[in-house]
């Protein structure tokens, strides 16, 4: 796990959000050097981040996305500099789409200003996270960061072509109801 090697992160949660690709095997490796939150069925990524904020003890929260490889301690520094100088309150990494990047679920924060929405967090649709931070946070200042070392990985490389297009019609789907919720 790569995320070990980067000496500056002193807690790493992982929640395994009923997963049925033997994630909870592989991170069962590392149960003596990161904490583990794990439950049989999918309740979303709100409710997987909540669960991470209940047990999290540092002040600084990097919300990470599984389905991206090779964080290096450069890109995830780029993420956290800003916010502890002050610069801004949080950070995003961007989608690569103009339209979509403040969907992007790469994100930097104070903990002390997620708890508050703990509740609404376990409440989020699907893929309603980062729409709801994106609303909370709408008028505080936020900062764009790009990373270049890491790979994420798109539905069409997970899934076949129709489960990919399924995929993303849930998703859709999931942040209009997140929308009209908010």
């Amino acid at each position: 796990m790569d995320l070990l090697k980067i000496p500056f992160l002193t807690e790493i949660i992982v929640v395994n959000d009923g997963s049925t690709d033997g994630t909870e095997k592989i991170i069962k490796k590392y149960d003596d050097k990161i904490k583990i939150i794990s439950y049989p069925t999918n309740r979303g990524k709100g409710y997987a981040v909540a669960q991470g904020l209940k047990i999290a003890v540092g002040d600084l929260i990097l919300i990470l996305d599984a389905d991206i490889v090779n964080y290096t301690a450069s890109d995830l520094q780029k993420l956290i500099a800003p916010v502890v100088a002050s610069e801004c309150e949080f950070t995003i990494k961007p989608t690569d789409d103009l339209i979509f990047k403040r969907i992007g679920g790469v994100r930097c924060y104070w903990r002390k200003d997620l708890m508050p929405l703990i509740e609404q967090l376990e409440s989020t649709s699907r893929y309603g996270l980062e729409i709801l931070l994106n609303k909370y946070f709408q008028n505080k200042k936020g900062k764009y960061v790009k990373l270049h070392d890491y790979h994420h990985f798109q539905k069409w490389e997970k899934f076949s072509l129709p489960r990919a297009l399924w995929e993303y019609s849930k998703e859709a789907l999931s942040i209009v109801q997140q929308l009209f919720k908010s």
